[in-house]
């Protein structure tokens, strides 16, 4: 769609009830022309007399807005996420052998605290040398050191010029770091000697640079990380077994055992009353879908299979998402490739699909560029 709002959306619903049938739920990410759409249908379904469409606010969503109520203008949380951007582009610009595995942000912050925290929890981990991935011994000098060293030893210019050449080098060995600073500096003052030999340890640089302010922050980091580890067993849980009121049962004796602190607390409280009142209408042998992760998990592998096609958007390679959901073997993939051909698929989407808004915006410019 070019643009949404509840009227179209309507719109659309109706056109899919049309063809599939009549919906018994909707969960959504609670958007504000989503949830006026779902409440017009429900409006047009008890008109028509038909099975009303119950809405549910996604609870992956609806948590995400719980923290981000709690956290958005925490100075605490704030001063952490502040430390943990510098100590991210400290070392992708200095040093990107401390750093783990770069974390990939989605499009909603509020929806990625994990990794947030496990990024830094994984650089710390290095840094104290626990884990497999340790920290490995670099040598040389930094940029700060050398003007530090020009700062204090102003009479040798000529001096701080060769230095330059081998200036943020790093060293696998401290003999091969010697060697380097003997060849272009062979003549250096025994007091700038002594003051490089005491710097000469970039690891030592690098780390005081990405542990500026941890001991501060370590409360804030463990009240946050207990209170997502809680939030995450609460959305396995409905993702696996769905809301009823058995899993509430489940939800409030893993809320018991959470042992959250601080804002995790409030945190706790809030998320519970919202999946009790998302449970209250329930009968009691009744189980809804709570969550889109399923949906949204199955959308996300398709978008990264199909990230390196020419034409990346809801077309033909669409019908990868059903083939993903299973188990393909290769008698079926050979019957697939000699029954349907890429005309059948062609006229599928055309079909399914029609003309989306981005296939008529490219046709247009096509036609202004020819």
């Amino acid at each position: 769609m070019k643009n949404s709002n509840g009227e179209l959306l309507l719109q659309s619903y109706l056109e899919c009830i049309e063809k599939h049938g009549n919906p018994s739920r909707m969960v959504t990410d609670g958007g504000s022309d989503i949830l006026r759409s779902a409440r017009l249908l429900s409006e047009h379904q008890e008109r028509e007399g038909e099975n009303i469409t119950r809405h549910t606010y996604d609870i992956s969503h609806r948590i995400a807005r719980i923290i981000q109520a709690a956290l958005e203008h925490s100075e605490r949380w704030q001063s952490f996420e502040t430390m943990v951007k510098n100590a991210r582009q400290y070392c992708k610009d200095k040093a990107r052998h401390l750093s783990p595995p770069n974390l990939s942000h989605g499009p909603d912050r509020w929806m990625n605290l994990c990794g947030i925290l496990k990024w830094y929890s994984d650089l710390v981990g290095r840094v104290e040398n626990r884990g497999d991935r340790k920290v490995s011994p670099r040598f040389g000098h930094t940029e700060r050191v050398l003007e530090m060293g020009r700062a204090t030893y102003r009479k040798c210019g000529k001096l701080f010029k060769a230095l330059g050449s081998i200036c943020g080098r790093e060293h696998a060995t401290e003999e091969a770091y010697d060697e380097a600073l003997r060849k272009k500096c062979p003549n250096m003052p025994k007091g700038m000697k002594d003051y490089l030999d005491e710097k000469k340890d970039l690891n030592k640089t690098y780390l005081g640079e990405v542990m500026t302010g941890w001991q501060e922050h370590r409360e804030i980091h463990e009240e946050v990380d207990g209170m997502l580890k809680f939030t995450n067993e609460i959305q396995k849980l409905l993702k696996n077994e769905g809301l009823s009121k058995r899993t509430m049962v489940a939800c409030r004796q893993t809320h018991r055992e959470a042992n959250l602190k601080g804002m995790g607390k409030s945190v706790g409280k809030k998320v519970m009353d919202a999946l009790g009142t998302m449970v209250e209408d329930l009968k009691e042998n009744e189980r809804i879908v709570a969550t889109s992760d399923v949906l949204e998990s199955l959308n996300g592998t398709w978008k990264m299979l199909i990230g390196g096609s020419p034409t990346p958007a809801l077309a033909g390679n669409a019908l990868l998402m059903p083939a993903i959901m299973g188990k393909l073997d290769t008698i079926e993939v050979k019957h697939a490739l000699e029954t349907v051909s890429v005309a059948d698929v062609e006229a599928w989407k055309t079909r399914t699909f029609g003309v989306t808004y981005f296939q008529e915006r490219r046709a247009k410019c096509i036609e202004i560029a020819s």
